[in-house]
């Protein structure tokens, strides 16, 4: 678009025809709808309508009911209803806050210092709940059952253990001659670990079987291998262990040699001692 003071005398004088034209438009607009407000507020209201406005007008609007309310949770419309100044429950809160309760009405005319008039006024309004001591319950330790001496009725009440696990627990307890570690318990074949947390919640090892060790030095082929733990093969090769290294001091040390795993001697060694033979 060219500048201004470039257009020729035609546009000029078009541009401003354009202007008045919108100027006079503007005014009879305001004009017209100036008069037509001012001659529908002539218009007379028709008698029902005032009688109804008038009704109205006198009728006073209800104020809502006030009921009793806990003064631990006072709001700002409890407050302006009982014309309490606003820092009252705001102070409230903060030791709501700080978990420091009403426990009586005493203490809460104390609190908010309110002389005796204002008190019985504000005092219908105050309710506070009834607090009743909580007696805790003592917790007895329960006696746990021995795990060496429970039967199949006692280990199913286990949940988890059925009469299958329970016939498996009580044939490992017999071939063990009675459990010695609660490590042993692992060894039952399908019981899962949840199951024996839930087992030793209900049973314990305070009481376990004397169980003589075997020396490892002087034992049979026959004699290892009646261990739960120890099959005939390694039985076989733990005796030809010791014949070809002497005096077996270590158990660790046989078990790293002959490959037996850390879990499997840590069960053996519960059996097994190694004295030295007599010279």
């Amino acid at each position: 678009m060219r500048p201004f003071s470039r257009w020729t005398r035609p546009q000029r004088r078009g541009l401003l025809i354009v202007f008045a034209l919108s100027f006079f438009g503007h005014v009879a607009v305001y004009k017209f709808t100036k008069k037509s407000a001012q001659q529908h507020m002539r218009t007379p209201l028709p008698y029902m309508v005032i009688a109804q406005r008038d009704s109205l007008l006198a009728l006073k609007p209800p104020k809502d009911t006030l009921y009793p309310f806990n003064p631990n949770y006072m709001s700002a419309y409890h407050a302006y209803r009982l014309g309490l100044p606003k820092w009252i429950p705001d102070s409230i809160q903060k030791r709501v806050g700080r978990r420091q309760y009403f426990s009586s009405q005493n203490e809460v005319r104390r609190f908010l210092g309110l002389s005796d008039s204002t008190w019985l006024t504000i005092a219908p309004y105050i309710k506070l709940p009834e607090f009743t001591p909580v007696k805790r319950k003592t917790n007895t330790p329960k006696l746990k059952l021995q795990l060496n001496s429970a039967s199949l009725e006692q280990l199913q009440q286990v949940y988890g253990v059925g009469p299958v696990l329970a016939e498996r627990i009580v044939d490992m307890r017999k071939a063990l001659g009675g459990f010695l570690n609660q490590s042993q318990l692992e060894n039952v074949w399908g019981l899962q670990q949840e199951t024996i947390v839930r087992l030793w919640r209900m049973f314990s090892l305070d009481s376990v079987p004397v169980i003589k060790p075997i020396n490892i030095n002087t034992a049979t082929i026959d004699e290892l291998a009646a261990n739960y733990y120890i099959s005939y093969g390694l039985a076989a090769r733990m005796v030809a262990y010791r014949s070809r290294h002497g005096q077996i001091d270590d158990l660790h040390q046989m078990a790293h040699i002959l490959e037996i795993d850390s879990v499997r001697i840590a069960r053996i060694a519960l059996y097994l001692n190694t004295k030295k033979l007599l010279e």
